[in-house]
């Protein structure tokens, strides 16, 4: 796992000696090294120089990763009375203050990042704090700033312009505006020309497929769209969706597990049952698919075999309450 934040530093501000350090400590990082070695590289670079805002930057980021959240706050506090206008280091150090659940000092933090860069991706940040709090409205007014910021700035990053649309659709679900979340998801979805090209298409040909299945980013904004149609009860589109979905990646449980509760809130008892034996022959020792195969075969009249799979789903959790 690695921490998104941006800093606004470079090697090339760096004086030579520290400039190879902040390399290391970066190709490190990026190209699968441990966060201990990361750590060793940085505390040989700061011993030269202990105000290097890359490796300042990177230490903080690696104990993160090794969960030493007050070391990486001693590393931002110091960033910070260093350089006290980089955004980066506040919104670094306001996460690192909502984990320790100091969340006045992190909303401090979160603004103050937003105050000097009042870029969409902070304004989206705060909207995750917001929404972690379950303060919907702020989250939501800090998630259409995201989105006005990119407009204002007639930004048209792919990245930046679907993951603003995406966390909105997210926060639109938990209100249950399906509505405004599928249209969010929708635009999301339309920054990649491939997936555009091949949802308007009536038919996809193999070649729209095969580009589709290289180009796969949008699969989750894809599966979440169809939760929406579910939600709102338009179980055609939410099963179109699905059915797309699995045609780019076949063997995803959750889009498997989603496509039997569509077939099964449409009354189609039958296909319903056949998804949920084929999760089953898949991954026989969830008690969870017998319990639903159960209901479905409580639709169907069949009231011998719910039993048998209810019996069958207690077994496997007693198994596996005495494995433990």
């Amino acid at each position: 796992m690695l921490f998104g934040f941006v800093l606004q530093a470079s090697c090339a501000d760096a004086e030579p000696g520290i400039k190879a350090y902040e390399s290391t400590a970066f190709r490190l990082r990026t190209r699968g090294g441990s966060a201990d070695e990361i750590v060793q590289v940085c505390n040989r670079g700061l011993a030269l120089n202990p105000k290097s805002k890359g490796l300042l930057w990177e230490r903080a980021n690696a104990y993160l990763l090794l969960n030493e959240r007050e070391k990486a706050l001693i590393d931002l506090n110091n960033a910070i009375k260093f350089y006290p206008t980089n955004p980066g280091f506040y919104n670094m150090r306001a996460t690192v203050l909502h984990m320790q659940k100091q969340d006045d000092e992190a909303l401090k933090d979160y603004s103050k990042t937003i105050d000097l860069q009042p870029w969409a991706s902070n304004y989206e940040s705060r909207g995750e704090f917001y929404m972690d709090r379950k303060e919907y409205a702020k989250a939501l007014k800090d998630y259409n700033s995201a989105v006005d910021a990119l407009k204002k700035a007639n930004i048209s990053d792919r990245g930046l312009v679907e993951g603003a649309h995406a966390c909105r659709a997210k926060l639109y679900e938990k209100l249950n505006r399906q509505d405004d979340a599928i249209a969010d998801y929708t635009i999301a979805i339309y920054t990649d020309p491939i997936w555009k090209a091949g949802l308007e298409a009536k038919q996809i040909s193999a070649d729209q497929l095969a580009a589709m299945k290289k180009q796969s980013g949008m699969r989750g904004e894809l599966l979440r769209r169809a939760k929406a149609y579910e939600k709102k009860g338009d179980f055609k589109n939410a099963l179109r969706d699905i059915d797309l979905y699995l045609r780019v990646k076949p063997s995803i449980v959750e889009a498997r597990l989603e496509r039997m509760h569509v077939l099964r809130s449409m009354g189609d008892y039958k296909k319903a049952l056949e998804e949920c034996t084929g999760l089953i022959k898949d991954d026989p020792g969830r008690p969870d698919l017998y319990y639903q195969r159960a209901k479905i075969f409580e639709k169907l009249g069949d009231s011998k075999s719910a039993k048998h799979d209810i019996a069958r789903a207690e077994e496997i959790e007693r198994e596996m309450s005495a494995s433990q």
